[in-house]
């Protein structure tokens, strides 16, 4: 089965939502999500990511090393 990469919150969203796609993994920025954690600034970004989280989807966090 042909797999498809996909960029950006809203797309993953959007394809979560419809079904229309088999979502395999999620891939996150390590980095970033540690960042945004330990923010009081990103709050839409925190949901953002719990909604990732609840979604039953495999996550897999990388970083540049």
């Amino acid at each position: 089965m042909e797999k498809t990469l996909i960029s950006g919150y809203i797309s993953l969203k959007s394809i979560l939502e419809a079904k229309s796609r088999e979502v395999y993994e999620v891939v996150l920025d390590k980095d970033r999500y540690d960042k945004v954690q330990a923010s009081n600034f990103h709050v839409n970004e925190k949901r953002q990511y719990e909604r990732i989280q609840n979604s039953g989807v495999s996550i897999r966090f990388v970083s540049e090393e």
